[in-house]
């Protein structure tokens, strides 16, 4: 068990960047708890049948640096293929969770996203000014299909998504291209940095030209 308990009597604050461990937990949040650890770059993963939830806390945080002047339209594919797609924001956020949720069961047999997550989040995005959230969505125009769907939140100029999921999977590659398309529109919206959590394998293509950067969880990103 982590030691590392956060609750509805704690602030939130540079504490929680500055923990060693890279999980912290919390018993049953409530959305107060929960909008303070998303406004405090923690991210929540609820389990449906336990009252423990966990909070990725990495002591290496995975990021974008969107000041870097990134070629993200560039990539062949997005080039070759984008005309093929039409890009939407917020179509149908809780329908767009809701698919996510589904593919999550479907290739790992269980999932995160809880309905009381997507209730919560969906205030976020109807009601907050600090925390914004957002489904971006892109579709295939031939067919009208949901072909690539990114689940995000943004607090001031940093944005995180928190889910990806590709439906379309052919030689196109429509999540690549939506997550170049979201990065050159995030540079143009003036946000600094694109937070991806723990680094994976995948993640090493973006670390030349796109600005792939770990940050020390308690390292301001402005002076890295």
């Amino acid at each position: 068990m982590w030691r590392t308990y956060v609750g509805p009597e704690h602030e939130l604050g540079e504490w929680l960047g500055q923990c060693p461990e890279e999980m912290v937990w919390c018993f049953h949040p409530d959305f107060r708890l929960m909008r303070a650890l998303w406004l405090n770059a923690c991210f929540t993963l609820p389990e449906a049948r336990s009252p423990i939830t966990q909070c990725p806390n990495p002591v290496s945080r995975y990021c974008l640096d969107l000041t870097k002047a990134q070629p993200w339209l560039r990539s062949k594919k997005v080039r070759r293929h984008k005309n093929d797609f039409r890009l939407t924001v917020n179509a149908d956020y809780q329908s767009s969770f809701q698919i996510c949720q589904g593919v999550h069961r479907e290739m790992h047999g269980g999932t995160w996203i809880t309905p009381g997550l997507i209730q919560s989040l969906d205030q976020c995005r109807r009601e907050d000014s600090q925390v914004k959230v957002y489904s971006v969505e892109l579709w295939e125009k031939s067919s009208g299909r949901l072909a690539a769907v990114i689940m995000a939140l943004s607090v001031g100029d940093i944005f995180h998504d928190y889910t990806t999921v590709t439906l379309v999977r052919d030689s196109r590659s429509p999540g690549a291209i939506l997550t170049k398309v979201l990065g050159h529109l995030l540079t143009e919206a003036g946000y600094t940095l694109w937070y991806w959590g723990f680094k994976n394998p995948y993640m090493a293509e973006y670390d030349g030209s796109y600005g792939g950067v770990s940050l020390d969880n308690a390292q301001d990103p402005l002076q890295s």
